[in-house]
């Protein structure tokens, strides 16, 4: 979207400096599963808040080129890492009032 782009530009031209790994407002490295599971907790708020309960989340994440089977659990992958989170808090808000309805 254009609010992507325009927060991009000003993250890349901007003074601050950061040490986290960003390039701009991509993380090179985002945690696919820990902004999923961030996602999951916001949405539950607004369901508990509306329901007075949530569903519970059972999430695993495997790397499948990953040999190394003690670090086949961290997926982590080159993406915005706030268009994410919106895109998987809609989908589970979503999913849990269809649940508790």
């Amino acid at each position: 979207s254009i609010h992507m782009l325009i927060s991009q530009h000003n993250a890349l031209l901007g003074d601050e400096k950061t040490l986290t790994g960003m390039i701009g407002t991509i993380d090179q490295r985002t945690d696919i599963l820990a902004v999923c599971e961030d996602a999951f907790q916001a949405a539950s708020v607004l369901c508990d808040r509306e329901y007075l309960d949530h569903p519970r989340l059972k999430a695993t994440a495997i790397d499948t080129t990953d040999e190394n089977t003690e670090t086949q659990g961290k997926v982590s992958a080159a993406y915005v890492p706030a268009h994410l989170h919106h895109i998987m808090f809609e989908i589970l808000k979503n999913a849990m009032r269809a649940t508790c309805e």
